[in-house]
């Protein structure tokens, strides 16, 4: 029968795990958290892990959403994009702000006439 494991043990196994999560793929707090509790990580070690790497800034929602709408605003327009962030746990204000920060690096109308003319060749 094997010791149950420390709470220091614990915090690594979930730290690992969140760095593997980020390595793959910027990721918003929300995102992270949900993929922790679903791997049953205890609330404080959860809590401890995502405190540690924002302190680190290796997780950021602003610079994650900054990314996202600079990734995708030339193919989609704000509404999908304002969802897919949503989606992802990022708050209403946070997303209004990247997005009138950003949306001078694009032209909107011609990102949504592109689109529309994509949809009416399909």
């Amino acid at each position: 029968m094997s010791d149950p494991e420390t709470n220091q043990e614990v915090d690594t196994k979930a730290l690992g795990y969140a760095h593997r999560l980020l390595k793959l793929r910027p990721r918003s707090k929300a995102e992270l958290v949900k993929k922790m509790r679903s791997k049953a990580y205890p609330e404080d070690t959860v809590a401890r892990v995502v405190d540690g790497l924002e302190s680190s800034r290796h997780l950021d929602d602003e610079a994650f959403a900054k990314a996202w709408v600079q990734g995708r605003m030339k193919k989609y327009g704000f509404r999908r994009i304002a969802l897919e962030l949503s989606d992802k746990g990022i708050p209403k204000e946070l997303i209004q702000s990247t997005w009138g920060c950003l949306k001078n690096d694009v032209d909107e109308e011609s990102v949504v006439r592109a689109i529309a003319l994509k949809r009416v060749r399909a």
